[in-house]
């Protein structure tokens, strides 16, 4: 699983804000679940409910979220991203 910093840094990049109450909101359930958390609030219903909610830009930092969770080519390419961002900024 991607972690929250991921997460966040991906979000952030991309809608110049890491939505991290969303994150928050769709993981919630893993104190309870554990992995298999992801059985809840990680659909398109979710995305649909921040939409209505909050707008569009949280809802696509949900959306960003699932593609991050599902896509495991993706998690590996920006996890390696990650590393070097954080490489770059302790120069």
């Amino acid at each position: 699983m991607p972690s929250r910093k991921l997460h966040n840094l991906l979000t952030r990049l991309l809608l110049q804000d890491d939505f991290s109450s969303v994150s928050e909101y769709i993981d919630k359930p893993y104190a309870k679940y554990g992995r298999s958390h992801r059985k809840l609030r990680h659909d398109t219903a979710m995305i649909l409910r921040v939409l209505e909610k909050e707008g569009v830009r949280p809802a696509l930092a949900a959306w960003l979220h699932l593609v991050l969770d599902y896509d495991k080519h993706l998690k590996r390419d920006l996890e390696a991203v990650e590393t070097i961002i954080h490489a770059q900024s302790r120069r």
